[in-house]
């Protein structure tokens, strides 16, 4: 177990002595450093010395890897580091490692992932699930690690929605099953409709189901209900996790850009280019009511690709319904799935008055021939 005192005073380290490569402690499921680390790494330096180890010939990285590779990215030569002292094996540095990642706060599913998969390279499989589980909040369970471990191998596109709290990790769980082309497409569609989770397994089910029957692959029916679309830049979309880091780098752009001081902070970052650009692709296509009329519609033709039959009657339906230029205080319910059963009917009224006014009406409909057709198969 490493301590305090195994863990020297400061040294500068050149950075070329430091394997980048070595990915072993590494908890983030994005180790990339985002655009706004970059440009505070840039400005202030590394504030907070990472930790690293000597291993063979380099150094390995116990903790701070995006400070890192931020300060690569910017063409640093040498930075402040805290060498762990003493012969330690992966093992032995994995649980303090650990610890010094998870006391910034409690990591996100995608990370959790992550930890798990560094986990299983390492420890036994027991001390993963009697040990890192309870610490990651969850229960002793290898039923746990079996839903948790599949995240740590999701490709860029579905673990950015996942972060970026656009889809939930069960659904995550399914998209994992299909090919990677079919999940991209997918998670594209989910996104630029912004569907809600429910309607997101909605849309996975039905799809799935007219596969099977079908037997034809997602890349071929997609196209047929009117989706192309491919993945965009993720940081286009106005997830949580975006939305956060715009307001991040505004406010520093506010702090550090009064006549007393700006050090050369432009308005054209990384960061803020990419939100201009997710504007212009927000201005593109259909926008506002016309994208959720748009979303809606692609929900009723698979629905209607699906239960063709069930489409078919609930449309009839609407026409007999519609046929009868029924009040709004009086609506009519088929059974479930038009498979017997009753019929719903409700009226809405504010008092007997009313009340009478609502059951003379029903005695008109009883004689109207619409009405009785409605009744008739």
């Amino acid at each position: 177990m490493l301590h305090f005192e195994d863990i020297s005073a400061i040294e500068c380290m050149n950075l070329s002595e430091i394997d980048l490569s070595d990915r072993c402690f590494c908890f983030r499921f994005f180790s990339e450093p985002p655009h706004i680390f970059i440009d505070s790494v840039k400005r202030f330096g590394i504030l907070y010395p990472p930790v690293v180890r000597a291993k063979g010939d380099s150094y390995q990285i116990v903790d701070g890897f995006r400070r890192i590779e931020a300060a690569n990215v910017c063409g640093i030569d040498t930075i402040h580091c805290r060498r762990c002292k003493g012969s330690l094996t992966d093992a032995d540095l994995f649980f303090p490692a650990l610890s010094i990642f998870l006391s910034s706060g409690q990591p996100h599913i995608a990370d959790q992932a992550a930890i798990l998969y560094r986990a299983s390279k390492l420890l036994a499989n027991d001390i993963i699930i009697d040990v890192i589980l309870p610490i990651l909040g969850y229960p002793s369970s290898p039923k746990v690690l079996a839903r948790l471990l599949p995240l740590a191998e999701m490709d860029k596109e579905l673990g950015s929605a996942l972060i970026g709290e656009k889809i939930n990790h069960d659904m995550a769980l399914s998209l994992m099953e299909l090919d990677p082309q079919e999940r991209k497409q997918l998670v594209s569609l989910f996104l630029y409709y912004n569907y809600s989770q429910s309607k997101q397994r909605e849309i996975f089910e039905h799809l799935k189901d007219i596969c099977k029957k079908e037997n034809r692959s997602l890349k071929d029916v997609l196209p047929e209900l009117g989706w192309e679309g491919d993945m965009e830049d993720i940081s286009s979309y106005e997830t949580p996790l975006n939305l956060r880091l715009k307001k991040e780098n505004e406010n520093r752009l506010f702090r550090h850009s009064g006549e007393g001081w700006n050090p050369g902070f432009s308005n054209e970052t990384p960061m803020n280019l990419r939100f201009t650009k997710g504007d212009e692709n927000a201005q593109k296509g259909f926008s506002g009511e016309n994208k959720v009329a748009s979303g809606e519609a692609f929900r009723q033709r698979l629905k209607e690709r699906r239960f063709p039959t069930l489409t078919g009657l609930e449309n009839e339906w609407k026409k007999r319904i519609k046929s009868l230029r029924l009040p709004p205080s009086i609506s009519l319910k088929p059974p479930p799935y038009f498979e017997g059963g009753k019929y719903r009917l409700s009226l809405s009224f504010k008092d007997i008055k009313g009340f009478r006014e609502e059951m003379a009406k029903l005695d008109a409909l009883e004689k109207d021939d619409a009405w009785i057709k409605l009744f008739t198969k």
